[in-house]
């Protein structure tokens, strides 16, 4: 577990600074267009591989202990090959419509596509598969390897050509190619694993068993598709009404915010996730109607605390953390990161779902939640001011919890403690409300300033989160899965 923990906290510090260092070579509005590229592959990502990847995780150890994970694994690569090739038209014909490149670029945004489908989802399948069979040291090595590949290749290529998305994105792709080699060498070379023409084509699915994980996927790929429409398609909505412009200051601010409690996020499900899916197993039949709520108790409130700290400290976290050119996204900042909590809130109480493994009935809650955050978009997307979208996308998602929540809590012996998400949020407001009652102005571009204000702030939220953590501390352990 302690490499796990050590490697997010790698990437996370590689990723920030890989946000300062795309704000400060890109302009807004290239940033505006690197957002849009990344929202279309996300698409085709979520709706076709996410769902093969989770399949993929359910069955590595059977595969790996049959002898068919490499030749599943080749497979799965020429169906990437496949789904690139098949949906490439459509990057195309997106790239012009929403004026994310030049004419004369379309072709080579496509091209990215193409690599980042085949390239970056096998390195995403390489590494993560590795920590899920036991090798949590390679996962960590290669984790904030890649994501230090990342950070060079693109701002070597950005360097060298054009401050552009393009050149960005050509830069994430170069790296995806070459640990995609990297990792997938390791991979098969760390499991001893070989595989011949002759056994992929034995591994080729039989009719019943594409049968069972259509029937599998189908579900988390309709769930995930609703999830992108959710939390990434309303950027193609807002960027044409708001500009290029304004669009990219709000994707800058908002992806700030983002990263910061994902990192968080990640971090507190490395500690608690593994409890979860024990408790979830568990032949105690009071444990497994309880984990979910358990898993709940301890990750949102801290997320809430988390969020609400981050949002009183956006005036100092934009100075240290975006460009020049990004010093007006600091309101975006400070609403965007509800909106990733409440990413986190729904994929919390969704978790009910894989605990029961009945995936199916995430699909009506998360369909309520994009309709909910639909509805409270469309009329104010003429707004020049983006500063709402975030507060739609949270409400949205509350929305889906409380769906969730009113058909599952009944069968729980234990309740969600709202108590302590509600009082973790209304000490920061107090603190926030504390500190402009006294007229405490801590706006500054000073980055020593801004530094000890960050200090301060966490220091005072400090006592909350060990209350927080009091009751959990016991069951976290540091042993290796």
């Amino acid at each position: 577990m302690i490499y796990i923990l050590a490697g997010r906290v790698l990437q996370f510090l590689v990723g920030v600074a890989m946000v300062k260092t795309m704000t400060t070579l890109l302009p807004p509005t290239e940033v505006g267009k690197y957002s849009l590229a990344s929202a279309a592959i996300a698409f085709f990502a979520m709706l076709f591989v996410n769902p093969v990847g989770m399949l993929i995780n359910r069955k590595a150890h059977l595969w790996l202990s049959n002898g068919l994970i490499a030749p599943r694994l080749y497979i799965y690569s020429i169906c990437l090959l496949i789904l690139a090739l098949i949906t490439a038209p459509i990057i195309f014909l997106i790239t012009g419509i929403f004026q994310i490149g030049a004419e004369e670029e379309q072709f080579k945004f496509v091209m990215v596509y193409t690599v980042s489908i085949l390239f970056g989802t096998l390195v995403q399948t390489f590494i993560p598969t590795m920590n899920l069979l036991g090798k949590d040291k390679a996962f960590a090595v290669f984790s904030v390897g890649f994501a230090l590949m990342n950070l060079a290749c693109s701002y070597v290529v950005v360097w060298l050509n054009q401050p552009t998305a393009l050149f960005w994105l050509t830069g994430l792709a170069i790296s995806q190619i070459v640990f995609c080699l990297l990792s997938g060498w390791f991979f098969f070379k760390l499991f001893k694993l070989r595989s011949s023409l002759e056994q992929i084509v034995q591994a080729v699915p039989n009719a019943k068993q594409l049968q069972w994980a259509i029937s599998f996927s189908a579900p988390v790929a309709i769930t995930a598709l609703l999830g992108w429409l959710h939390f990434q398609g309303y950027r193609f909505l807002i960027s044409d009404s708001a500009g290029l412009q304004e669009f990219g200051l709000f994707a800058a601010g908002y992806g700030l915010a983002a990263s910061l409690l994902a990192a968080v996020e990640q971090i507190l499900g490395a500690w608690f996730q593994p409890r979860f899916y024990a408790q979830a197993s568990s032949e105690l039949v009071a444990e497994q109607r309880n984990a979910w709520v358990v898993y709940i108790d301890s990750i949102l409130p801290i997320a809430t605390l988390a969020a609400c700290t981050i949002a009183i400290s956006s005036i100092n976290l934009v100075p240290l953390f975006l460009g020049p050119a990004f010093s007006n996204a600091t309101p975006y900042v400070a609403v965007g990161v509800f909106a990733e909590l409440g990413r986190i809130y729904l994929g919390a109480f969704m978790l009910r779902g894989h605990q029961l493994m009945k995936t199916n009935i995430l699909i009506s809650p998360t369909l309520i939640a994009v309709l909910v955050a639909a509805l409270l978009l469309l009329p104010a997307q003429t707004q020049a001011n983006l500063s709402w979208v975030p507060i739609c996308l949270f409400i949205g998602a509350l929305a889906g919890c409380f769906v969730i929540y009113r058909k599952n809590f009944a069968e729980s012996n234990k309740q969600i403690a709202f108590n302590k998400i509600l009082l973790g949020a209304a000490y920061v407001l107090l603190l926030e409300v504390i500190l402009t009652v006294l007229k405490v102005d801590t706006t500054t571009q000073s980055i020593a300033t801004n530094l000890i204000w960050l200090l301060v702030k966490a220091l005072l939220v400090l006592p909350v989160l060990v209350w927080l953590l009091r009751a959990h501390l016991p069951n976290i352990t540091w042993k290796g899965r």
